[in-house]
């Protein structure tokens, strides 16, 4: 153990009660402040018995300046200067200061040249690999341990499930819990072996939210049931399995607690997160400065005393200390205070008795090297036109900030394709596009963060939609994916996401440009542009399919009811998305999913069905007819998520054209699932078929069961085999895919190129 850290039991008989209080307290240091400001600092530390420390760049960063007015001065010095406060900071602590950084993706989130590491929203992009993401956390931990910080405030284990989310975004993981809680614990599970503390946050989850809770309060408007089910998984999880601290975040959950924000509510920190999931280790606010909680208490102190109160034990960012002890010494129970100091202590004697010895097993540079040939990602809406752009000629066009684009470099290097930045060079690429139809377009984002737009300049961000709905566009985007959704893509652009503009991501893109690297990654979020159906609403389907195989064995008429039900419970948690419903009926379907918040346009051959559908569904239910969609008229929603077929392997001359015009109104990962309960897959496996309700409803329709129509002679596998490498308006069907599990497939899953 440090030589300087008393036992547990000497600091608890040596300290008095006012200075455990102190130790309770994490002011903010800056790397750049003035002498005046250190000293300052030194004898707060000094007098009130401080207890931790945590860094941020300047007074100028994001920190403080919440509103970005304040311009941020560069320090190429900054580790040194960094390395020079902590030894000051801690001579004049009078017991050992624990010192904390947030260092998401390393030390370079708050310093200017040292070693920075993927974004968690590119680390979430990695189809396996943990053991990438281990060594992410494990080299981070090592830098901050040969800096001399003891804890980092991390990871982020939100679930940014929410594309409009304005702080937290390319900091998570991505919106799916599973992979959230997967990839957050191979990066603790790094950085413990470098003996850092961590920091899991924001508890209860600030992913669903389009507040800054820096200048706002977010509402996260949720039960606890649902909450459980989603943003409070990873926590639950990873607290079982062991972590040295819960950062709680400023957020409003009016279902738990209406009427105190979760830092100061001890429904939420002491009821939910101690007794409910059973977390006895360190509780750490976040930064006490920002505006959706600091704005609440302008009395001095009464913040600080508030969120004590309410269970927390480390209070970060306090502006207050001196206030803060005096009111927590005035309105706390001994008891209380004892047992936050105990559960700082030691952690402090873990942080302390861990070596400062141990080294990477690889430079940086190789191990992002590594991450960028895992994570790039194909968006690809038509697949074929990215060959005829590579292989024939282009124009090499950009967007940059001020970032060395070695990417377009490379292919003048290489190809002889001179480079042209559309901002600056915008009059020439003007003249140039009138020569050229393919483009490949490198853009890097002025900013990482959503906030006006990521920083375009609205001309430049007006050039690139122009561009990418009159050309033939490849697109390589260094930086966060959420930006595709402001760029105008269309169903059938083809964008490859590289996420960072380091050197090493650059490369390895142009290696994927000429073909020397594949892309391995997976989009980690759903963008407004490329919303992928869930394959879980697929399974859906299929049980409900199998369902209706159990009625019309008995000769029933299937249960409207039963079918809205299954469906329902399957999609009623997914956010609203626009969705073909084909074969619609009277529109029972349709009408449900759209009362879940989804714009469903429903399709039918039966004018009387249509009628009824749009009798019962009225104005937020949109119908057309199959003729309509055939012959390329304006369908309302469009362009689609989601397409379900309902029965329509009957329609024999048209179900082809059908399905082509509907994949051309998909979007880019939109899918499609056939259902059919056509009599011949029915009697072909044994089943009876005539019913009287069959009989009814499809009286009429092409041919007749009885009739030896050579139609009803098609077997399942003459549709797949019609289907497979069916190609239109861009979107390639790669396989459809019979489920060899069952006797008979009710369901035609169709998996695009």
């Amino acid at each position: 153990m440090h030589k300087n850290i008393l036992s547990y039991t000497s600091a608890q008989k040596d300290l008095s009660l006012q200075q455990k209080i102190g130790q309770l307290f994490m002011p903010a240091v800056f790397i750049n402040d003035t002498e005046e400001e250190v000293v300052k600092m030194e004898q707060l530390i000094h007098d009130h018995y401080v207890g931790a420390l945590c860094f941020f760049h300047s007074r100028a960063s994001a920190a403080t300046n919440f509103e970005g007015k304040k311009k941020v001065v560069h320090n190429e010095k900054s580790y040194d200067r960094l390395k020079t406060l902590i030894e000051r900071y801690q001579k004049a602590a009078q017991q050992p200061l624990l010192i904390a950084i947030d260092a998401e993706w390393g030390l370079a989130m708050r310093i200017e040249n040292t070693p920075q590491y993927p974004y968690a929203i590119t680390l979430g992009a990695l189809t396996n690999n943990l053991d990438l993401i281990e060594q992410v956390g494990q080299h981070i931990g090592l830098d901050c341990k040969e800096a001399g910080i003891h804890w980092n405030l991390s990871p982020v284990v939100d679930i940014n499930s929410n594309p409009e989310n304005p702080v937290i975004g390319y900091r998570s993981f991505g919106d799916s819990k599973d992979e959230v809680l997967s990839k957050a614990g191979a990066y603790l599970k790094g950085m413990a072996s470098s003996g850092t503390l961590n920091s899991i946050k924001h508890f209860p989850g600030h992913g669903d939210t389009a507040t800054d809770s820096h200048l706002g309060l977010p509402v996260i408007d949720k039960s606890l049931e649902e909450l459980q089910g989603n943003e409070l998984y990873p926590f639950c999880q990873l607290i079982q399995k062991g972590v040295d601290s819960v950062m709680v975040g400023h957020l409003l959950l009016p279902q738990l607690d209406s009427e105190e924000p979760s830092t100061t509510s001890s429904k939420i920190i002491t009821d939910l997160l101690r007794n409910t999931l059973g977390f006895d280790g360190v509780v750490i606010s976040d930064a006490l400065n920002m505006h959706a909680v600091s704005q609440r208490y302008p009395e001095k102190g009464k913040l600080e005393a508030t969120a004590f109160a309410a269970g927390m034990d480390m209070l970060c960012f306090s502006e207050n200390v001196a206030e803060g002890i005096t009111e927590i010494l005035n309105t706390a129970t001994e008891a209380e205070i004892q047992q936050s100091f105990k559960r700082i202590w030691q952690l402090k004697e873990k942080a302390f008795s861990h070596s400062k010895d141990g080294t990477p097993s690889q430079k940086s540079s190789e191990l992002n090297r590594l991450l960028a040939q895992n994570t790039l990602t194909e968006l690809y809406g038509k697949a074929e036109e990215v060959s005829k752009i590579k292989d024939g000629e282009f124009l090499n066009l950009s967007v940059n900030n001020n970032t060395q684009n070695r990417f377009s470099h490379k292919i003048e290097e290489d190809l002889g394709q001179k480079p042209w930045d559309l901002a600056k060079d915008k009059a020439i690429v003007e003249t140039l596009l009138e020569k050229h139809q393919n483009v490949v377009l490198s853009i890097f984002p002025p900013a990482v963060k959503p906030k006006n737009n990521f920083g375009f300049e609205n001309e430049v961000l007006d050039f690139i939609k122009h561009i990418i709905t009159q050309k033939n566009v490849l697109l390589y985007l260094f930086g966060n994916p959420y930006a595709l959704d402001i760029m105008g893509l269309l169903p059938t652009s083809n964008a490859v996401v590289v996420y960072q503009d380091f050197p090493e991501f650059q490369e390895e893109a142009f290696q994927h440009f000429i073909g020397q690297v594949t892309a391995k990654g997976k989009l980690p979020v759903q963008l407004k542009t490329f919303l992928a159906m869930k394959s879980d609403i697929i399974s859906s389907w299929e049980k409900n399919a199998l369902e209706w195989i159990k009625v019309i064995q008995n000769q029933s008429i299937p249960s409207r009811k039963f079918t809205n039900a299954a469906i329902v419970e399957t999609i009623k948690n997914l956010k609203g998305k626009k969705i073909a419903d084909i074969g619609c009926g009277e529109g029972w379907l349709t009408r449900e999913m759209t009362a879940l918040g989804w714009e469903a346009t429903g399709l039918d051959a039966i004018a009387s069905l249509i009628s009824e559908a749009k009798t019962k569904g009225k104005e937020a239910y949109h119908v057309v007819t199959f003729e309509d969609i055939i012959s390329g008229k304006t369908i309302p929603n469009t362009p689609f998520d989601a397409a379900v077929f309902n029965f329509c392997l009957y329609l024999k001359d048209n179900l082809v054209p059908l399905l082509q015009n509907t994949l051309n109104h998909l979007t880019i990962g939109g899918n499609v699932a056939i259902q059919t309960l056509h009599p011949f897959f029915l009697a072909q496996n044994g089943m009876p078929y005539k019913s009287q309700w069959l009989t009814d409803s499809w009286k009429g329709l092409p041919g007749n069961f009885e009739d030896g129509h050579s139609w009803y002679a098609r077997t399942l596998e003459d549709w797949i085999n019609e289907l497979n490498g069916l190609q239109h308006g861009g979107v390639s069907i790669k396989e459809v895919v019979n489920d060899e599990e069952k006797p008979i497939s009710l369901i035609i899953k169709i998996k695009k190129a």
